[in-house]
Order: structure tokens, then sequence, then C-alpha cells
């Protein structure tokens, strides 16, 4: 979806909220693990780290559950 440089910018702040919380990631139809937001990287997607010693990955805000 196509949206305004406005409408992302709010979307960034909205998502920021994430930041530190323990989500659920989902990957495919059967498999997920839980990991925390470390960061925001634009309106769509975020940081998550399975743990804090593993290596953050780009997680698409659709494949994200929280708790």
């Amino acid at each position: 979806m196509i949206r305004t440089p406005e409408e992302q910018q709010r979307m960034m702040e909205i998502n920021e909220r994430m930041v530190n919380k323990t989500v659920r990631v989902v990957e495919g139809r059967t498999s997920s693990w839980v990991g925390k937001v470390t960061e925001v990287i634009d309106h769509e997607n975020f940081f998550v780290k399975r743990n804090k010693d593993s290596e953050a990955q780009t997680v698409n805000m659709f494949n994200i559950r929280s708790f």
C-alpha cells in the first residue's frame, strides 16, 4: 500500500511503542518464535532478537503477534 510521508511518520511513531516488547514472530504456516523488539526500521519493519546474545532479524509487522 502506498502511504504519504506523513502517514509513514505517524505509523513509525505508533510502532515505537513496540520497542522492548516481547512478541511472537510467525514464519510460514507452522513455525514461530518468541523475541523482543529492539528497534523500528521503517513504518512496516522491526528489528527483533530471539535472545540478548542473538543478532537482530528484520521482521515485517504483519509477521508479529503481541502477547
